[in-house]
């Protein structure tokens, strides 16, 4: 059966190069569950996918070495690729969650405490950047 393309299905194969229709990476099954439990985002889907990928790749990931030649095969990076790209497709769908971290904002005061929620003072900015100096050792990057 040819690729639909025009389907959420379809496309998130063709972003995971899963076209082998003789010999597909994942089922229908397995990716439509991915793109089930993304709420039919693709690129998370795809995400998710390539850490399956990198999870499968992990357990072979070893360096051949052909003795007596100068001829080496390291599989070892192959994990660390996938990842790579599982957070490319991350940030195409606007889910990365580091960046989401960095713009989480916390007001936290000297002692470590969140006092976000209790601070109802307007200009608290100088005491955020004093506070940054000081848990910085006294340097305010």
């Amino acid at each position: 059966m040819a690729i639909d393309y025009t389907t959420n299905l379809g496309k998130l194969r063709l972003l995971l190069k899963d076209v082998d229709e003789d010999h597909p990476l994942f089922s229908n099954d397995e990716l439509n569950a991915f793109l089930d439990i993304n709420n039919d985002d693709i690129f998370m889907a795809a995400a998710d996918a390539c850490r399956a990928l990198a999870t499968n790749a992990a357990r072979g990931a070893i360096l051949y070495r052909l003795l007596g030649q100068n001829i080496d095969i390291d599989k070892r990076k192959i994990p660390e690729w996938l990842y790579k790209l599982a957070s490319k497709f991350e940030a195409r769908a606007g889910m990365n969650a580091t960046a989401q971290f960095v713009n989480w904002h916390l007001h936290i005061d000297r002692d470590g405490h969140d006092d976000t929620d209790y601070d109802d003072s307007e200009d608290d900015d100088e005491a955020y950047y004093h506070d940054l100096h000081y848990l910085n050792g006294g340097e305010v990057e």
